[in-house]
């Protein structure tokens, strides 16, 4: 009697911490979040899988940087090609657990050429929000807010900077970007959608996304970009955590998707011999049912490569 007594007071904490985690996230509370820092921390030093660590984080802007480089003509006459799929809201603790469970996309990547923990919120933290619009921009341009100039969601991009798309647009390249959330259309992007509209491809959800970039790569595009928003649906509805089952399904969902792409993308390389860099990335972490603000669980992001960049 009294083991069972000890197993429902388990549960019963297990179901009212979040409760009231929640509750006071809605109240405009936000409990102190370096006991949580610290655990993420600890979480992460214990997954095998990273090529850095917690202190060595690169910055998200580095992406950029990786994929142009990529891109760039070859003289042996090699065609580059590129796949982009972003995991909105994904924990980089998250891709570590799936990384070191087997039968994962982020794992493939990471034992081809390595899954490295990077950054979102500015040169220094607190220099901008970790939110979707402005990290996915830093990611894209290769520079930080104070450049692109969109520090929050609903900001549109500086007419001096401009993205990976733009760009390999503006060199007769193909390059197509999938996604469901529609302010990267109306809002970050809309002077690039309005000079190229064919790149932008608004879909209604993550299967749309799916469907859409699996059509571009089998068409032979150049660069395929796609973001799935799972992971951060399931954050803002239920909670940023490993240990929140829907959560971590929603991430399996992301991963099945992946895997599926990657495997259109290792056909053409086999069938073409096309140079395929394949790159999964996150744009922001989570707490509790938000992101915003510059902690370590908010602000650290991962990056997988199909080749070893760093």
């Amino acid at each position: 009697m009294k083991k069972i007594h000890k197993i429902l007071i388990a549960a019963g904490i297990a179901v009212l911490v979040p409760a009231l985690l929640f509750g006071a996230v809605r109240a405009g509370m936000r409990p102190p979040t370096k006991p949580f820092d610290k655990r993420f921390s600890s979480a992460i030093a214990a997954q095998a899988c990273w090529n850095n660590t917690l202190d060595a984080r690169i910055p998200q802007t580095a992406v950029y940087g990786v994929m142009t480089q990529h891109m760039r003509e070859r003289e042996d006459g090699t065609v580059p090609k590129l796949l982009f799929i972003g995991y909105d809201g994904a924990l980089a603790t998250a891709a570590g657990t799936r990384a070191e469970a087997g039968q994962s996309a982020i794992g493939d990547l990471a034992g081809q050429g390595g899954l490295w923990l990077t950054y979102t919120g500015g040169e220094k933290a607190g220099d901008q929000v970790s939110k979707t619009a402005p990290s996915w921009t830093s990611i894209f341009t290769g520079v930080w807010a104070k450049e692109h100039g969109i520090f929050d969601n609903g900001g549109t991009l500086s007419p001096t900077v401009r993205t990976i798309l733009y760009e390999l647009a503006a060199q007769k390249k193909e390059a197509r970007f999938s996604f469901s959330w529609k302010p990267h259309l109306t809002d970050s992007y809309q002077n690039e959608a309005a000079e190229y509209p064919e790149i932008f491809q608004y879909c209604n959800s993550d299967d749309d996304t799916f469907a859409s970039m699996l059509k571009a790569i089998e068409a032979g595009s150049d660069a395929v970009f796609g973001i799935l928003e799972y992971t951060d649906h399931a954050g803002h509805a239920t909670g940023y955590s490993t240990g929140n089952r829907r959560y971590m399904e929603a991430m399996e969902q992301a991963e099945k998707s992946a895997a599926l792409l990657i495997e259109a993308a290792q056909a053409r390389m086999e069938e073409f011999g096309e140079d395929w860099m394949i790159v999964i990335a996150s744009d922001h972490g989570g707490f509790i049912n938000g992101h915003y603000a510059p902690t370590l669980m908010e602000t650290t992001t991962f990056f997988a490569c199909s080749k070893p960049v760093f």
